[in-house]
């Protein structure tokens, strides 16, 4: 490998970290009560009675990435040009889903909803 360059600049002094996503569970997921850090990993589960399509709406979160029951939906970041994360009803299940997300500007962020439809070139 060669040298990481920003603006025809060598950097010099950091360091790259790999993280274990391929199973999140090994990671070590903040509480509600934790302080605010960067980067956090927070999980939560919600209840479906029938699988549908859905979009979760991340305009509240920075910068990311998001699973659902193991499934990697994608990267969102708050600049857009999408500001929801699209959740085919493949991969919901009737009860309870779990969801994970990576994120790396807004630790404090601890609200997550699932709408009905995209939200698109909409940057709060």
């Amino acid at each position: 490998m060669g040298d990481v360059v920003w603006r025809e600049h060598s950097l010099k002094g950091w360091e790259q970290y790999s993280l274990p996503f391929r199973d999140p569970e090994s990671v070590a997921l903040r509480s509600n009560d934790d302080p605010a850090s960067v980067p956090v990993l927070r999980k939560g589960v919600f209840t479906m009675d029938r699988p549908f399509d859905t979009y979760l709406d991340m305009r509240g979160w920075g910068k990311g990435c998001v699973w659902v029951n193991g499934h990697n939906l994608g990267r969102y970041w708050r600049v857009g040009p999408q500001q929801t994360i699209y959740v085919p009803a493949e991969w919901l299940k009737k009860g309870p889903n779990e969801v994970v997300v990576f994120e790396m500007l807004k630790p404090g962020e601890r609200l997550l909803e699932g709408i009905d439809h995209s939200i698109l070139n909409e940057v709060r």
